[in-house]
């Protein structure tokens, strides 16, 4: 497939989540949901999203197509305790961004 209709794809489908996204939470919020958990929820999802994406283009480097030795490939079971701690620094981050969104809707 061409490069302009993936990214055209991938532009799209970001549109769609993203417009879909203040009306789902509105609608769970009304029904009754916490907001913790709708916050958990979501970003759960899009971490495993964000992890299949980077598994399934690990071996794309800024030049192009290539393969990356072992040692450069992105997973969270080859990073330092330094990364490990960093991931899970903005995992929190994330999720207080999150809540905070949702709380800013509800009320």
């Amino acid at each position: 497939m061409d490069l302009r209709i993936k990214l055209f794809c991938v532009l799209f489908l970001v549109q769609l989540v993203f417009s879909l996204w203040p009306s789902l939470v509105q609608k769970s919020l009304s029904s009754g949901t916490n907001v913790f958990t709708l916050g958990l929820y979501r970003d759960v999802i899009a971490s495993c999203f964000l992890w299949l994406s980077v598994t399934s283009i690990e071996g794309v480097t800024e030049a192009g197509e290539g393969n990356l030795s072992p040692s450069q490939k992105t997973s969270i079971f080859n990073m330092t305790s330094k990364e490990k701690s960093l991931f899970m620094v903005l995992g929190v981050c994330s999720f207080v961004n999150s809540v905070g969104y949702l709380f800013a809707l509800l009320y």
